[in-house]
């Protein structure tokens, strides 16, 4: 028996979201999102519907079911060993990596 690749994304912007779209439909991966401590995964095309209007906070929540959703921040990662470490100490394993982080606030 083969067990399924392994995908971690790191960020759960618009391209990290995407890629868990995209990835979790298919049924020979599994995929892992990271998101930064606090901030789950939203639409963001909608965020001014909360900022400035009448949406409701949840409504901009972006369902990924097929997606593991961790809350944790990368502090490291390590491309040999191929881990990431979270603020919490935990290691992820991965088989692929895709960084959609932002750079700088």
């Amino acid at each position: 028996m083969t067990t399924s690749p392994h995908i971690l994304i790191l960020g759960a912007g618009a391209a990290g979201a995407a890629a868990a779209r995209g990835l979790a439909a298919r049924d020979d991966v599994r995929v892992t999102l990271v998101t930064q401590t606090g901030e789950a995964p939203y639409t963001r095309m909608l965020i001014s519907g909360v900022a400035l209007g009448p949406t409701p906070p949840d409504l901009i929540a972006l369902p990924l079911p097929q997606v593991e959703v961790v809350a944790d921040t990368v502090v490291d990662v390590h491309p040999s060993a191929r881990t990431v470490q979270l603020t919490t100490g935990a290691r992820l394993p991965y088989d692929a990596l895709i960084a959609g982080l932002r750079i700088g606030r």
